[in-house]
């Protein structure tokens, strides 16, 4: 008997300490505030974004976030800080493609891309090409024009995803002499095309809306393989015969390198359910944003496969 009590005794002191392991376990993160760092000014697409989604992270994962805006340099600044704080959970950021991709191309930088630790992302921004209302009527028009005369477009800047859809776009449609002049963000370059300086512009859907709503510019086509709900009149170029790759801005969330996989999860988990709360998909629905849930795995892959994507389109990218 003496020994029964003394193996049950074991027993429940091994359980005992195997709870409260688990209970320090599950409290040894996240245990204070989350620097979430953004390569943009206020205001912008990422940002509104990070500022829509983290409360409701915040719920989930019962801590709060910073987010410090660090603008300059095309998001490059942003980047190399995020690439070199330490790997400890407590500073996340913003990874946007292929616009971070694309920097490592167009400067000198002291970040790796395919070194960040992915977490998450959901946010998918297709591109759509856009012309001043009053000017070319179908896309049948602009093409036309553009094979007997030079072009010109407005880009959001060297190097950013519309610059490289609009790339894209134009070689598919065989527009072999297009004229690239590049502002400082895509917002500028959309008010350029609405006053006639230039002949069209690839944007965000979201950036463009507002201007589409204001009468102010004409949506030729939306560049993806499927409509979006933003634009469901707009057609796509697999109904007109072109096969063009689908270059979405997706703006998704990183770690610096060699982030634990196991904090990895916690705060996949935390952004999982986030983007499945029925009060943040009502704020996206209203903003027009695209919600396509992406775990750091499936994300991974999409950094893969659009490093690669950039590595075929880099030397005409560099060119324009």
């Amino acid at each position: 008997m003496k020994k029964i009590s003394l193996l049950i005794a074991g027993v429940i002191f091994f359980l005992g300490t195997g709870e409260m392991m688990g209970a320090e376990k599950k409290s040894d993160f996240p245990q204070g505030p989350i620097n979430y760092l953004i390569g943009f000014a206020p205001g912008g697409k990422t940002d509104i974004q990070a500022r829509g989604m983290l409360p409701y992270v915040e719920k989930y994962l019962g801590v709060r976030f910073v987010i410090q805006n660090f603008p300059g340099a095309g998001g490059r600044i942003g980047y190399t800080k995020l690439f070199k704080a330490k790997p400890d959970g407590y500073t996340i950021g913003i990874l946007p493609l292929p616009a971070v991709i694309l920097g490592e191309y167009l400067a000198s930088v002291e970040y790796k891309t395919k070194e960040f630790t992915p977490i998450f992302a959901c946010f998918v921004a297709p591109q759509i090409l856009v012309v001043a209302e009053g000017t070319y009527k179908s896309l049948d028009e602009l093409i036309k024009a553009g094979r007997s005369k030079q072009l010109t477009t407005a880009t959001s800047g060297i190097g950013t995803s519309p610059h490289l859809a609009a790339l894209v776009m134009a070689n598919a449609l065989g527009l072999k002499d297009v004229k690239y002049v590049h502002f400082d963000s895509g917002g500028a370059a959309l008010v350029a095309l609405a006053g006639k300086h230039v002949d069209f512009t690839v944007a965000i859907t979201t950036n463009a809306l507002p201007l589409v709503q204001a009468g102010k510019l004409k949506p030729l086509l939306v560049l993806d393989d499927k409509r979006d709900k933003a634009f469901p009149q707009v057609p796509i170029p697999k109904e007109f015969g072109y096969n063009i790759t689908a270059i979405p801005g997706i703006d998704g969330v990183a770690g610096p390198p060699n982030l634990p996989i196991e904090k990895v999860k916690i705060l996949e988990k935390a952004f999982t359910k986030a983007a499945a709360d029925p009060e943040f998909l009502s704020w996206a629905e209203k903003a027009k944003m695209t919600i396509i849930p992406m775990d750091h795995e499936k994300y991974r892959r999409v950094v893969e496969d659009t490093i690669k994507e950039v590595e075929k389109n880099k030397d005409v990218l560099l060119q324009k």
